[in-house]
């Protein structure tokens, strides 16, 4: 065999061997989009359902249509300024041109998380409501660079002779730019706007910090999905994105090659046209329609309210609902912080309602308005962080302990000191959760999960540096993954994470530590200047009906604490010992609260455990 022909194979081996490596992930996730489990872990069988629940789910296709609003508009505006501002920069001088090109590098090198937060922060000094409108100008200020950098990178290679020859020729300047100059840079421009859209519609950290309750894009509701389970209708969606990815850029690939160019580029232009106006009725629609009806903006924890509550409650009283989520206290808190208005009911833990309160970011609450509030177990009522429930009313209770396969663990682990065992090396999974594992560790050693001593939180840290060989990984969001699929054995877990984990294996169990653990409780608030405060008091109280409630402790395994839904509840779901553990349990676990000055001790000793 010639060399020639032997370096041809190897170079091809190579090339295949490279879009194995990339790609292999994504045909993985679609394949798994046709299995019958839930779990992506083991294959059961082949199926189209979830392509079909995909079709009927409604905040998907509100978020798809949400993101493409965006991605279209942003992309159309960012385009016809980068390269207007490209075509200017390489054609004339002027002062402070230096300093302006170093600029326009500004959105591509900083962290987004900033630009995230200082697009918010000039939102709200300039009184802008979050929503559609400031999600497309934060897109069009970050993918403007990308535009100007890309055509630029093309009019490096252009001769200027063209033009002049054009000119020579009789033509009109405008005739100049369209019939000569724009198909010469056409390839730039098509570039830099595949490179936008593309940028527009991967967004999350800006978006996320921009985005106002009833605009919530696909790259946030997926994530939203994700934190709760990993499922195959998220690979579906996946599937679907892959394939419409792939049309776009076959697409523009044919727009860029000169026999479709040299009769199609009015034909592209046109179909620009009619998408960006399609785009712009849908935007103006929405707009229309969000202010011509009464409104309430939600802000709670990803799949934590089921969304016939929520239909129901819009079609009762005829309020439109919009709901946004996050993952942790802190994301909300931090939201709150740097100025997000629009929210007119917030869900939070018990201590972070204290925060929330010093820092005045939550309006009191007269419960004689609500006339359900008795419906509740007086065990979750007038609580240490917040007295007389003057801001908060109950939503649902949970523990943190220990989850483990009775398969694969003798004797039960029954304490945090159990764990701490040769036998659990790498083999636990944690919850990311600060105070709940130092918690645990200081309980140990028999002090409160709220210490403040700096002496004894710094012992807990120490015990913590010694356990750390044996755990995994840490994650809040869904450990049952590990316990399920088998690389976790055991593990100190949320009980309604051990509770989902039992439905799917009964050999999971979940006890409470010997020696106590965190109880929590999840709380509905409504923040500082809510534009909508009657409609979520109205909200509150229809959470607080029994039979709401009920759908609640159906949908997710948490503690309940309403009396009166507890009274109708199945009772499958009372004997489930994770979500409702026996009373003496109970009594062995604690509250927690706000720690004060002692929290920055926390955080350091969590990143300095964590990152040994």
């Amino acid at each position: 065999m010639k060399e020639g022909g032997r370096s041809g194979i190897l170079l091809s081996s190579y090339a295949w061997l490279i879009y194995l490596f990339l790609y292999a992930p994504i045909l993985v996730l679609v394949v798994f989009s046709f299995n019958t489990s839930r779990l992506n872990a083991v294959w059961h069988g082949f199926t189209l359902d979830w392509y079909a629940k995909l079709a009927h789910d409604r905040p998907i296709l509100e978020a798809a249509q949400n993101t493409f609003i965006v991605a279209i508009i942003s992309t159309v505006a960012s385009t016809i300024l980068g390269t207007a501002t490209a075509l200017g920069m390489h054609r004339f001088h002027f002062r402070f041109k230096r300093v302006m090109e170093a600029a326009l590098y500004v959105p591509i090198v900083i962290p987004e998380i900033v630009m995230g937060v200082s697009l918010l922060s000039f939102f709200v000094i300039a009184g802008m409501g979050l929503g559609l409108g400031t999600v497309i100008i934060s897109h069009i200020t970050f993918s403007v660079s990308f535009v100007v950098v890309t055509v630029r990178a093309r009019l490096h290679g252009f001769n200027m002779a063209y033009e002049e020859a054009a000119m020579d020729l009789g033509a009109t300047p405008w005739q100049t730019f369209t019939m000569v100059t724009l198909p010469i840079i056409m390839p730039g421009i098509i570039s830099g706007a595949l490179l936008a859209f593309t940028l527009s519609l991967d967004d999350f950290v800006i978006t996320y910090f921009t985005v106002g309750p009833d605009a919530t894009t696909l790259p946030i509701r997926i994530y939203s999905m994700v934190k709760f389970m990993i499922t195959p209708e998220i690979n579906a969606l996946t599937a679907i994105l892959l394939i419409a990815t792939l049309a776009l850029i076959t697409f523009f690939d044919r727009l860029q090659r000169k026999e479709f160019m040299s009769g199609g580029l009015s034909g592209g232009i046109v179909m620009l046209l009619v998408a960006v106006g399609l785009t712009g009725f849908l935007f103006f629609r929405r707009q229309q329609q969000a202010s011509n009806r009464e409104q309430l903006n939600i802000f709670n924890w990803t799949e934590y309210m089921p969304r016939t509550v929520v239909e129901e409650f819009s079609r009762r009283t005829g309020i439109k609902v919009n709901y946004d989520t996050y993952s942790s206290n802190e994301e909300m808190l931090a939201k709150l912080q740097a100025g997000a208005s629009g929210y007119d009911l917030i869900v939070a833990s018990d201590y972070y309602v204290q925060i929330l309160v010093k820092r005045n970011l939550i309006e009191q609450l007269d419960t004689r308005k609500l006339h359900n509030f008795g419906n509740l177990e007086s065990d979750f009522v007038n609580l240490a962080f917040d007295p007389g429930n003057k801001y908060s009313v109950p939503y649902l209770w949970g523990t943190a302990g220990i989850a483990f396969n009775r398969d694969k663990v003798s004797p039960i682990p029954r304490s945090f000191d159990d764990l701490m065992h040769e036998r659990f090396r790498n083999r636990l999974v944690v919850v990311n959760d600060v105070r709940a594992v130092i918690g645990m560790a200081l309980r140990s050693m028999g002090y409160s999960m709220n210490e403040t001593d700096p002496a004894r939180v710094r012992e807990a840290g120490e015990k913590l540096r010694r356990f750390m060989p044996l755990v995994k990984t840490f994650d809040s969001d869904s450990p049952k993954t590990l316990l399920l699929n088998g690389e976790a054995d055991a593990g100190i877990v949320w009980g309604a994470e051990a509770t989902l984990a039992h439905r799917e294996n009964p050999a999971i169990d979940f006890v409470m530590p010997a020696d106590g653990g965190e109880l929590y409780l999840d709380n509905m608030a409504i923040p500082r200047g809510a534009p909508h405060m009657a409609n979520a008091l109205t909200f509150i109280d229809y959470i607080l009906e029994p039979e709401v409630s009920l759908q609640l402790s159906r949908a997710y395994p948490y503690g309940n604490p309403n009396r009166e839904a507890k009274a109708i509840m199945d009772p499958q779901l009372l004997n489930e010992g994770a979500t409702y553990p026996p009373p003496e349990d109970l009594r062995r676990g604690e509250w927690l609260v706000d720690v004060g000055e002692a929290t920055a001790l926390y955080d350091r000793i969590w990143t300095e455990v964590k990152g040994q």
